[in-house]
């Protein structure tokens, strides 16, 4: 199953859109899962608004692949569950996307250090879905903390940040 994600703050129907006429394409529309939260529905693929965490992470747990805007959220938690994840930044320049560029900026910083695959296009994401092989699974060196695992999970199931650690003094 190929599971997209918008995100929850603002719609993406431009990558929504892409999938699905990919999908259309190549016959593959029952196996995709679209979390579009305020955007358009796709035509023949399942879908939903808003998942709960548990459902997220259930999502992306049964996913070959997950296919995404640039967010950090979505970039952590693949990283956490060790699954294929390819990028499509929205743009600033598209109207109704995002209120800046940070995603295409963010998106490049992870190309630059091969942390993971991005689409800039949809085109290049037409080109990674038919050949996913090569899409990598989000790399960081943060994810060797133990204490950024820990916060990550307590978001994942809570959708909130853990408490503050009080640290003793020696």
């Amino acid at each position: 199953m190929i599971f997209v994600s918008v995100g929850s703050q603002l719609p993406f129907d431009r990558l929504t859109r892409a999938v699905e006429m990919w999908a259309e394409i190549n016959c593959r529309s029952e196996e995709i899962f679209y979390q579009i939260g305020d955007g358009t529905p796709p035509a023949r693929s399942a879908w939903v608004r808003q998942l709960t965490p548990d459902e997220f992470e259930k999502h992306c747990r049964d996913a070959e692949l997950i296919v995404s805007h640039a967010g950090t959220g979505i970039f952590m938690v693949a990283s956490l569950l060790k699954q294929k994840l390819l990028v499509f930044p929205r743009r600033f320049s598209v109207t109704g996307e995002i209120r800046n560029d940070h995603q295409m900026d963010t998106a490049r910083r992870w190309v630059e250090n091969q942390a993971a695959t991005v689409a800039f296009t949809e085109e290049e994401l037409r080109v990674c879905l038919n050949d996913p092989k090569h899409i990598l699974i989000p790399q960081t060196e943060l994810t060797q903390s133990e204490e950024l695992l820990d916060a990550v999970r307590y978001f994942i199931h809570t959708g909130t940040l853990p408490p503050p650690k009080k640290h003793q003094n020696k």
